[in-house]
This record gives structure tokens, sequence and C-alpha cells, in this order.
């Protein structure tokens, strides 16, 4: 186990650019992380600048975007977030598409967006558990999920 963790630190984790397989990443899963990237940064009702430029940061830099293309993936995501019965197809779909390890790196990125404006709400810390609980992560992949996030290897 420690092994694993000390190869999340130091970053030779897989990315979100390919799935479970080592195949390419599909549009739909690229925007069913970036509608769970979303749905975190809008839990506490403000979407404070930080979270915004982290959300572009760590969709351009797992799915290899550049900047009018994260754009367009995150204006798809928002417009279908709306839609809260789909909110379960996402899941399914992140969770069959990523392996355990990559589900850990989405969560740190989630984490990376909680903590991003330098304070975490009651609302954000339960959105943010009903994610990790829905991407099936133990509390020792919580745990790693974190360090990564604190310690800007994400």
């Amino acid at each position: 186990m420690f092994e694993r963790m000390a190869d999340f630190l130091k970053g030779k984790s897989k990315s979100l650019s390919v799935d479970a397989e080592g195949k390419p990443t599909e549009k739909d899963v690229q925007v069913a992380t970036a509608i769970l990237l979303l749905e975190i940064a809008g839990s506490d009702s403000d979407y404070a600048p930080e979270e915004t430029r982290e959300m572009f940061e760590l969709i351009e830099g797992q799915f290899k975007l550049d900047r009018t293309e994260s754009l367009a993936l995150l204006e798809i995501a928002d417009s279908l977030r709306k839609d809260a019965e789909k909110l379960d197809e996402f899941y399914v779909a992140i969770n069959k598409a990523f392996s355990n390890e990559q589900r850990v790196l989405l969560y740190a990125m989630i984490w990376r967006i909680v903590i991003a404006d330098g304070r975490v709400d009651k609302t954000e810390m339960k959105q943010a558990t009903q994610m990790r609980f829905r991407l099936q992560l133990s509390d020792a992949d919580f745990e790693r999920a974190k360090k990564l996030a604190e310690s800007g290897s994400v």
C-alpha cells in the first residue's frame, strides 16, 4: 500500500486522459468528470474565483485540453448537470471507466476544488463525502486523495 501511495505522491499515477484499460477517455467520461467538479464548486452556492481557476487547471492538465476545449467541456457539463436525475448515470460512467486509482485521482481533484478558496464549509464537506461514497472510495482512498490534493500533486 505504501508503495502505491508513494507512486501517487511522485506523480506516477495514471492520468484521467485514459480509461482503466489505457484507452483514450471518451468525451462522455470527460463530461461526467467536469459535472462532478462543477457540482462540488457550486455546492456552497458560490463559485469562488479560486475554484473556477482550479477547475480549468485540473481539466486541462488531466485531459490534455487547451483553454477553449476545457471551456466547451465545462459549458456542456454545466448544461447537463441541471438534470439531477441523470447524475447517477454520470457516476456509473465514471465508476465503469476509471480504475480505483483513477477514481482516487478524481477525488483528489474534487478535494482541490473544496480547498481552493481556503475554507471548507459544512455544505462542501457534506457534498464531498457523498461524492466519495458514490465513487466507491474507502477511508484509505479518501486519505490518499486528500494528501494528493493538499500537496498539490494533482
